[in-house]
């Protein structure tokens, strides 16, 4: 994976397809800017306006070029608009290993719209790009976070601190390993 910038791809799922963002997907991400539960752990501006939403989109697109990160729009298959994010972070750091992060806006949480959106990431970055783990970094008090993380089937981990906007923050590390195929099975017919 290192030194390699993959293609943004388009994923699709039952509930959500998943998608490079837009320029103009700058006016979905007001019911984002300012929610504490994205912004505390995330790069989204605190105060909305259209230019600091198209910047953020810039950045995605920067992310992706650069081989560091593919980010994505959630959007809903019945909607058609952006109303969270999926992206696979660290993806020129450590070799077969990726961090998951995803955050929904408020109106659209507990549609199951996350967790989806995990495993068709999740499977997509497993088959096309090699990697073999997907670390997911949650806050001990973020339940929504961590539901997601067990419906998908990630293990916790352990616990670590991070640096987020220069102060030290507990972690709990939760992996989603990729699962080996099963041998195929070498029955052979007698008599």
């Amino acid at each position: 994976m290192k030194g390699q910038a993959p293609e943004a791809p388009t994923l699709t799922g039952t509930k959500v397809r998943l998608r490079p963002w837009e320029a103009a997907d700058a006016t979905s991400l007001e019911a984002a800017c300012g929610d504490p539960d994205i912004c505390r752990f995330t790069t989204v501006p605190r105060h909305y306006t259209p230019d600091q939403a198209e910047s953020w989109i810039r950045r995605q697109h920067d992310r992706i070029a650069t081989g560091s990160a593919i980010v994505l729009a959630i959007e809903p298959t019945s909607l058609r608009r952006a109303v969270g994010m999926i992206g696979l972070f660290g993806l020129d750091e450590q070799p077969e290993v990726g961090r998951l992060g995803y955050w929904v806006v408020q109106s659209h949480r507990r549609a199951r719209i996350a967790t989806e959106a995990v495993r068709v990431l999740a499977e997509w970055s497993f088959e096309q790009l090699g990697l073999t783990a997907l670390n997911i970094d949650i806050e001990p008090n973020n339940e929504p976070s961590r539901r997601v993380a067990q419906a998908v089937g990630a293990i916790h981990e352990r616990q670590l601190s991070r640096l987020l906007d220069g102060q030290s923050r507990q972690l709990e590390r939760f992996t989603l390993h990729r699962q080996p195929l099963r041998p195929a099975c070498n029955t052979r017919r007698t008599g």
